[in-house]
């Protein structure tokens, strides 16, 4: 289990900021709309592993279900990314309207959320995870390894009882892992990400209890694409959000914004100025 950060920073533009300040909520938005090609298909590339492993007749009915169990259990994740890094002129550029936004501290134990991957569940709290995204090859491919390994252990042990569990599993813990890891070009963003991978069939109870809304939709340019929001309004003060970065870019105006931060129960929250020479 990693070890999370006492901050964490969403980079977003002036009107995100607004709508999440305003609307004292996280939106989690639609996996389609991130800006990596690979989102959540990266592992696939480490599927030869599974192919190699599995090798011969004996193994043909576990290899026909495990990839399209993999496949049945991607889901439509939302996500709502954050960084490591408060200054990160990259990350200024890609995710804050080109330096002219902010970045957004949060302080991951006022979330309250859970630091572990998600699943499809018809439990909310099996659905909602704080989790770090791994980066490295090696450790990427030894991760599919030690899973096919688990499973085809299992298999071999237990065949005539488990192979249809033991393939159906290996295939969940495969769509899950896709959640964390991401393609090495992305490391310097340091991200954590909370992850929610909705179902149909929620307990109620359960549903409202964490404040995660139904499904939502809004426009973004020519696109339509769906959200789901936190609520986050019972614990939405200074110690949930410590902080504000301003982007290289900024314009914004400060007494009016520390104004609109006091009207939104963030008197205390500092705003800083990000270092960064970017023009």
């Amino acid at each position: 289990m990693n070890r999370v950060p006492k901050k964490l920073y969403n980079y977003c533009s002036v009107e995100n900021f607004f709508q999440i300040i305003s609307s004292k909520s996280i939106w989690l938005s639609n996996y389609g709309q991130m800006n990596d090609a690979h989102e959540i298909i990266w592992i696939e590339q480490y599927f030869d592993i599974i192919k190699s492993l599995f090798v011969g007749r004996k193994y043909k009915d576990f290899q026909k279900y495990t990839i399209p169990t993999y496949g049945w259990n991607k889901g439509n994740p939302h996500l709502f990314c954050l960084s490591e890094v408060s200054d990160s002129l990259g990350q200024w550029r890609a995710y804050a309207d080109d330096g002219k936004g902010v970045a957004i501290c949060f302080t991951p134990t006022e979330l309250n959320i859970q630091l572990d991957k998600p699943n499809t569940s018809a439990y909310v709290d099996h659905t909602l995870g704080l989790v770090k995204i791994e980066y490295n090859a090696k450790k990427q491919k030894a991760k599919v390894d030690e899973l096919a390994n688990l499973f085809k252990n299992i298999y071999d042990e237990k065949k005539d009882e488990l192979w249809e569990a033991a393939s159906s599993f290996l295939g969940i813990s495969l769509a899950t892992e896709s959640l964390v890891i991401k393609n090495p070009s992305f490391s310097e963003e340091k991200e954590w990400r909370i992850i929610h991978t909705p179902t149909t069939n929620y307990d109620l109870t359960q549903k409202n209890s964490h404040s995660i809304s139904d499904m939502k939709f809004r426009t973004k340019g020519s696109l339509l694409t769906s959200y789901f929001k936190i609520d986050l309004s019972s614990k939405f003060n200074s110690r949930l959000i410590p902080e504000i970065i301003l982007g290289p870019k900024s314009t914004l105006d400060k007494n009016i914004l520390e104004a609109f931060l006091e009207t939104n129960n963030l008197s205390k929250t500092k705003i800083k100025m990000s270092a960064s020479t970017y023009q």
